[in-house]
C-alpha cells in the first residue's frame, strides 16, 4: 500500500483558466468593488442556466436571505425546509422568521421527503435543498406549491449543473440560490447568486442587495443589505464559469467510479429520482453501522486521506430545536470522500481499496 506524502483533500477549486488574467485586469483598472465583471458574470450565469435574471451576492447564505426577503417572508410566516443541509439553509430562514418546519429526508435520496410535507395556514415558502448535488423531487414540490399558492426557493448551493426533467435545478422554483464558496464546483472564495424569471422579484433583490436604495442615488426607502459581490470576485467567477463543463465532467467521472466500485452490503449510496441528473459536489457514503464508519475514517486518515462527516440534522442544533440525532441518521454513519477535480484514478482506487479492506477485515473478525 502506498502512503501519500501530503493530505488528499476532500476537494479543491479547479483554477486552470482565465482567473489570473481577469483579476489582473480588475487590479489594473482599479475598479475593485464595482465594475464590468459583475455584469459580465451575471449575464453569463443567467445564460448558462437559461434564465432571465441573475443577481450576484457576497455568499450563498446571503443569496438565501435575499431571496426570502424579496419574497417578503416575515415573522408571521412559515418556511418549510428539510432536516439535512449545511446550517446556512436554516440560518437564512431564521433571519426572517422563527416559524420553521423541518421535514425529514427520504431514506434513499437524502432530500426532503415530499410525502412528509404538511403545509400550515401561514406557510409562505418551501425551501428544498439539492443535497450534495442530487436534485430534490421538484415535480411534487412545485405541484404542492402551486396548489397552495406558496413560493419555492431552491437551495442549489451544491448543485450547479444538476438537472431535473431536463431543467437546471435552481431554475424550477421562484428563485434559485447558489454558493461559490472555495470548495464548490464553481469557486471564488466567497460568493453566491440568485436567479429568477420573475422581473418583480429580480428588481426587489437588486434593491435590497444595495441597502434598499431607490433609483435616486443615496435615497433609501426601506431597510436593505450590503450583499453585493465585488468586481474582483466576479472576475474569478466568470473565469470559473467558462470552465464549468470541464469541471463537472471531471467530477462526474469521479462519481461514476465510486458508484461502480463501492458495491457492498455494508455500504449505502445516495440514490437519485427517476428524472434527476445529479452532479457530484462532494461524494457522500453511508455505512451499515457506526463501527464500520469509525474504522474506515481511521484507516483513511492513517493514509493521509481526508474525510468529513455528512451534515448533521439542522434541527439537532441548539437554535433550531436541539433534537437528538438518531443512530440511523445519515450523519451518524455517513462520511464524505475526496472528490477534487484533481483526484487521479490511482488515488481514487486506493481510497476504494482501503474502504473495502476495512469492511472485509471486519467481516472476517465478525465471522470468528
Amino acid at each position: 500500500m502506498v502512503y501519500l506524502s501530503k493530505m488528499l483533500k476532500i476537494t479543491d477549486p479547479y483554477i486552470e483558466g482565465n482567473e489570473l488574467k481577469y483579476v489582473t485586469d480588475v487590479i489594473k483598472s482599479k475598479w475593485l468593488s464595482i465594475g464590468k465583471y459583475i455584469e459580465l458574470f451575471e449575464e453569463a450565469f443567467a445564460d448558462y442556466l437559461g434564465v432571465k435574471y441573475a443577481v450576484s451576492v457576497c455568499n450563498g447564505t446571503s443569496a438565501l436571505h435575499l431571496a426570502l426577503s424579496a419574497i417578503g417572508v416575515t415573522k408571521t410566516d412559515n418556511v418549510i425546509l428539510p432536516t439535512h443541509s449545511y446550517i446556512a439553509t436554516a440560518e437564512a430562514a431564521k433571519y426572517c422568521t422563527d416559524d420553521l418546519t423541518f421535514v425529514s429526508i427520504d431514506n434513499k435520496t437524502w432530500n426532503i421527503n415530499t410525502k412528509k410535507i404538511e403545509l400550515k395556514n401561514n406557510t409562505k415558502v418551501i425551501l428544498p435543498v439539492h443535497l450534495y448535488g442530487n436534485p430534490a423531487n421538484m415535480q411534487k414540490i412545485m405541484k404542492l406549491a402551486k396548489e397552495n399558492n406558496v413560493f419555492v426557493v431552491e437551495d442549489a448551493a451544491e448543485a450547479l449543473g444538476a438537472k431535473y426533467k431536463n431543467k437546471f435545478v435552481g431554475t424550477i422554483g421562484d428563485i434559485g440560490c447558489f454558493s461559490f464558496f472555495g470548495n464548490k464546483n464553481l469557486a471564488v472564495g466567497e460568493g453566491g447568486m440568485c436567479v429568477t424569471n420573475n422581473e418583480s422579484l429580480y428588481n426587489k433583490m437588486l434593491k435590497l442587495r444595495h441597502h434598499g436604495e431607490t433609483v435616486t442615488r443615496y435615497i433609501h426607502d426601506e431597510v436593505g443589505f450590503n450583499y453585493r459581490m465585488s468586481n474582483l470576485t466576479a472576475a474569478v467567477g466568470l473565469a470559473q464559469l467558462e470552465q464549468i463543463e470541464e469541471i463537472l465532467k471531471k467530477k462526474t467521472e469521479i462519481k461514476r467510479i465510486y458508484d461502480g466500485m463501492l458495491i457492498n452490503d455494508d455500504i449505502i449510496l445516495q440514490k437519485s429520482y427517476k428524472y434527476a441528473e445529479p452532479i457530484n459536489w462532494i461524494y457522500a457514503i453511508k455505512f451499515k453501522n457506526l463501527h464500520i464508519k469509525n474504522a474506515v475514517e481511521t484507516e483513511l486518515q492513517k493514509h493521509k486521506i481526508e474525510t468529513r462527516n455528512i451534515f448533521y440534522p439542522m434541527n439537532s442544533m441548539k437554535p433550531y430545536g436541539n433534537l437528538k440525532v438518531r443512530n440511523n441518521d445519515i450523519s451518524y454513519t455517513g462520511i464524505n470522500l475526496p472528490s477534487s477535480p484533481y483526484l487521479d484514478i490511482f488515488n481514487q482506487i486506493q481510497i476504494i481499496n482501503l474502504i473495502e479492506g476495512v469492511i472485509n477485515k471486519r467481516g472476517v473478525i465478525n465471522e470468528k
